[in-house]
């Protein structure tokens, strides 16, 4: 078992910086021996008054960015998204920005993408929001982007939603073939998606769990698997137990597990 941790969101705390107190964070992680820390991919959240008074939104600085500086300042701990939202960003740029980080963490970043969910975000930024359909659909077709931008060059791609055309990604990912692939949500539409195309799955609720895979063991019966991966959704299978956490399965190194907890880095008192 492996355990990383979550962080988000963040306050100055006595450092004085957003970030300066993340960062205190990830190294006290990566010096107490966790495997990784993860950052999600979000802009804007209202605050709960029970868990941050005085607050009416709660900090949030951009995944990516926070991401970039962790590993410049950090050795051995891994870290990833959990998870980017895929309608954010153009699926090309993203696959870019994957790249550029494994470089940057000299091989420590592991890629997480989901279909986003968090509607206030579409409408404050001035995006448009997706069905959830629409959502399922580009996800799919960003998964397949990201894994080619990441293994071949030039890539090139096709899809209702998306097109790449003779694409170059360099400089290319230092792990190889790739960094992991990730696919955070539950859900037999999302298994579907998961198991062609990526070596993990997020989860959550474990005790929803098995009825989810159970469903989707058909799905996996309608996928060719032309990866070198498992053929079977035990691969995918997370550890049952009773946390109401955030469980997903590393896949590229057999029986390894991650146990990813929530960190809320919530301020000692009340924020004026």
């Amino acid at each position: 078992m492996q355990m990383g941790l979550q962080i988000w969101p963040c306050y100055p705390s006595e450092y004085g910086n957003h970030f300066d107190t993340m960062l205190a964070v990830v190294q006290a992680c990566e010096q107490a021996g966790l495997d990784s820390v993860w950052m999600p991919d979000h802009f804007m959240f209202e605050a709960d008054e029970s868990m941050f008074p005085n607050r009416d939104h709660v900090p949030v600085m951009e995944c990516f960015v926070v991401l970039g500086a962790i590993a410049a300042k950090t050795s051995r701990i891994r870290i990833g998204q959990l998870v980017t939202g895929v309608p954010y960003r153009n699926p090309a740029l993203l696959a870019k920005m994957c790249a550029t980080l494994d470089v940057i963490s000299h091989g420590r970043s592991i890629v997480g993408l989901g279909a986003a969910w968090h509607e206030p975000e579409f409408t404050a930024y001035g995006w448009p929001f997706p069905s959830v359909a629409e959502r399922m659909e580009m996800l799919e077709e960003v998964v397949q982007i990201v894994d080619l931008m990441l293994t071949e060059r030039p890539a090139n791609f096709t899809g209702k939603h998306y097109t790449i055309q003779d694409a170059y990604n360099d400089p290319m990912p230092v792990q190889k073939p790739r960094p992991p692939i990730m696919i955070g949500s539950i859900g037999p539409r999302m298994l579907s998606i998961t198991m062609p195309h990526a070596d993990s799955w997020n989860a959550w609720h474990a005790w929803e769990l098995q009825a989810i895979l159970q469903q989707g063991q058909g799905a996996h019966r309608n996928h060719s698997m032309n990866k070198s991966l498992p053929n079977s959704t035990n691969r995918l299978k997370p550890p049952w137990n009773g946390f109401e956490s955030s469980i997903s399965q590393k896949q590229t190194t057999p029986a390894m597990n991650f146990l990813c907890l929530y960190c809320w880095n919530k301020p000692a008192r009340p924020l004026s």
